[in-house]
């Protein structure tokens, strides 16, 4: 799979550009590489580092050798207390030399990450100047040869040919939309056992950490909001990754790539404690039951699929220096799987067992198994340790945040996910009264730059969003939902023009872009529903691999924001997103459960793509709510992203000309993109479910009966 859309960045830059008010002549008019995210994401790379972190290609080889015989590699069995962590940093909070030395460019088993880093860089910039990527003409192809299908048996039978492109989404009784088939029909027949959608999207998205382990799984975490039909109730569900309790706000001041790769970038994961939390509310099935699915995956082994190669043939040189990588990545004779190749996870499927058997989380978070897990993320020079672990707890708010939206309620979660950004673009938008003609030829230019205004006044906002246990951003979230400040926002768009970042309040500050994760919609028999997003963030998160566990950690730290550093534009770093023991960092995921006036579920939503995550849900649920589109319709409307810096449009490529020609003509600069996030999506009318899991990332299809 080639990564780039466009064949020269600078042309699809220049051509919405050139005749505006003025051409920005700043360094982000100069030529970038595009890198295309493992989910999808096509971006610039334009902040203070160049990031093929988050760049994937599709592989196209053998089955993966990793044995159980192999628990005995080695393996330090000393585990370090936090204090002792915390005797490598001096008085005033700074690491001292012997402490942080090393730290920009960790070294394990003689990895040199300056030169893979290196090499990832220049395989990005080669990749981006490849050509169209051939998925997208192939998945062009295969809905032009559907149409003109379904347009022939609509002839010929009579029926109705948004009927018959709507079959394949539609369901009866019960969907589950998760970014892989497998995963899905898994969540589908934990429904048909009499699961409840938390336990389907416990089970499905346990398989997706396996199916697509560089997006997401237990080293990781996630955010669920639950509906329950029954009483109209909701919860969420914060099981984000917290900082260990020796971490402290400057310790990676001037060492970027240590937030990314190695020990000291994994966040205490809090993926298995979430989802224990949740199905104490709202399982029915044994705990077990829901992860036996995923250590048969494990154990027995999948093909692998085209992200998982994408993510493989991109970091290519870290597995191959890296012994534990290897281990799964390679065949038994050194050579990188491929795409369709069989992989197992033998350890994985060990460690999933031993949860099973526990009949809950506490296994993982105290005892035997927590102490191999600090030693593993310790010996790659991390500070997690058994107390970190055994503090671990989730955030269950069964007061969420709640915004009206004229027949509508949208439930989202509260800081540190994105679900008051969300709730804020959407409240103003609401005000414009849209409608299926805001998006005809004659209007869609003005509807798409007012959307566009509502992302940069969102956007402006999240640099003041952090995480509500350690920041009083409890007034600016009051306002971001409030009916009144989207009034008084709307007063200050101009419907003729765009303005400088400085503008939109709240731009005096820059937020952390984040990355990686996937999503899981849910909804049951009974008309519950479930959101839940999760990540290891970056692509194969740390790239740190359990030698014993067999987890894939995260590397949530580089999500937070580092004090004395600004972006490319020159914007310090938000002083809310600052690293503090247990701290979580600011998350763009925003798993959403929206209901009609009769409190049934009319929409489920939420994504992939770092900070473009939250756009894309909300232009979805847009296009579902306001403009009359069913969710294949929703799901081929190109999508723009607008987060305040870089200040331009990214669109993806094959957007509407008469869209693109009324941004332009209302000044906005503009990026061209291969894709933007990744989207699954259930919507439910007239006792029809339709569920459609984003064609943007291969291996797509929801599921259900």
């Amino acid at each position: 799979m080639e990564n780039k859309g466009f064949e020269d960045d600078t042309s699809s830059h220049s051509q919405y550009t050139e005749g505006n008010k003025e051409r920005l002549e700043s360094p982000h008019d100069e030529v970038h590489p595009t890198y295309v995210y493992e989910d999808g994401q096509g971006d610039e790379g334009l902040e203070t580092y160049a990031d093929p972190e988050r760049a994937s290609l599709s592989g196209s080889s053998k089955h993966s050798q990793e044995s159980t015989n192999k628990y005995d590699a080695a393996q330090p069995t000393t585990i370090i207390t936090t204090t002792q962590v915390a005797t490598h940093h001096s008085q005033s909070g700074q690491a001292d030399e012997s402490a942080m030395n090393g730290i920009k460019l960790p070294k394990y088993e003689d990895i040199e990450y300056e030169d893979i880093i290196e090499k990832q860089k220049q395989k990005a910039l080669q990749d981006s100047k490849s050509g169209t990527n051939p998925f997208f003409i192939f998945f062009g192809i295969v809905l032009a040869l559907g149409f003109v299908l379904a347009l022939t048996l609509g002839l010929i039978f009579g029926e109705s040919n948004d009927d018959l492109l709507l079959d394949k989404y539609t369901y009866g009784n019960a969907a589950v939309a998760a970014d892989h088939q497998t995963c899905s029909t898994i969540g589908k027949n934990i429904l048909k056992q009499g699961g409840s959608a938390a336990d389907a999207g416990i089970a499905a998205m346990l398989c997706v950490g396996l199916v697509n382990c560089q997006s997401a799984g237990i080293g990781g975490g996630h955010f669920t909001t639950f509906y329950n039909r029954t009483d109209n109730s909701v919860l969420t569900i914060n099981a984000r990754e917290k900082a260990p309790l020796a971490a402290h706000e400057e310790m990676f001041v001037g060492t970027y790539n240590a937030s990314v790769f190695g020990g000291l970038a994994v966040g205490v994961p809090g993926e298995f404690h979430g989802y224990y939390e949740l199905h104490q509310r709202a399982g029915r099935l044994p705990w077990k039951d829901l992860i036996t699915p995923s250590i048969e995956l494990a154990r027995d082994g999948f093909p692998i699929g085209g992200s998982l190669a994408g993510a493989i043939n991109r970091y290519d040189d870290l597995i191959l220096a890296d012994k534990s990588l290897r281990e799964v990545f390679c065949d038994e004779n050194g050579n990188l799987l491929q795409e369709n190749d069989t992989i197992t996870f033998p350890k994985l499927a060990v460690t999933l067992q031993t949860v099973a058997d526990s009949g809950g989380s506490d296994v993982f978070y105290h005892g035997e198994l927590a102490a191999t897990i600090a030693s593993e993320v310790q010996a790659r020079g991390g500070i997690i340790t058994t107390e970190d672990l055994a503090k671990y707890h989730t955030e269950v708010d069964e007061n969420p945040l709640v915004i009206k939206l004229d027949d509508y309620t949208v439930y989202s979660p509260r800081p540190p996910a994105s679900g008051a950004v969300a709730s804020y673009i959407m409240n103003i938008l609401d005000g414009y009264n849209l409608s299926p003609d805001s998006v005809t030829s004659n209007n869609i230019g003005l509807t798409y730059h007012r959307i566009a205004e509502a992302f940069k006044f969102g956007f402006a906002k999240r640099a003041r969003l952090g995480d509500d246990d350690f920041e009083d951003v409890e007034g600016v979230v009051e306002y971001m939902i409030s009916e009144d400040a989207a009034e008084s926002t709307r007063q200050r768009i101009s419907d003729d023009e765009t303005h400088e970042p400085e503008y939109y309040d709240g731009g005096e500050f820059s937020f952390k872009e984040d990355g990686g994760t996937t999503h899981v919609s849910v909804i049951d028999a009974e008309g519950n529903a479930l959101a839940l997003s999760s990540t290891i963030n970056l692509i194969l998160g740390s790239k740190v691999r359990g030698n014993i566990t067999g987890i894939i950690y995260n590397n949530e730290m580089d999500d937070f924001s580092t004090p004395n550093t600004t972006n490319y534009f020159g914007v310090p770093a938000s002083p809310e997103n600052f690293i503090e023991p247990e701290k979580r960092p600011m998350s763009s995921m925003v798993p959403m459960v929206i209901v009609d006036r009769d409190g049934d579920v009319r929409l489920v939503t939420g994504g992939a793509g770092g900070t473009t995550i939250t756009t894309a849900a909300v232009l979805v649920a847009m296009h579902s709510l306001w403009f009359g589109d069913n969710v294949r319709e929703a799901f081929e409307r190109r999508r723009i992203h607008h987060q305040l810096y870089p200040p331009y449009i990214r669109y993806e490529e094959r957007t509407q000309e008469e869209i693109l020609e009324g941004l332009a003509e209302r000044g906005h600069d503009l990026q061209g993109r291969t894709t933007i996030a990744v989207v699954q999506l259930i919507t439910k009318e007239d006792n029809k479910i339709y569920a459609i899991s984003d064609p943007r990332k291969s291996g797509h299809g929801a599921d259900g009966y």
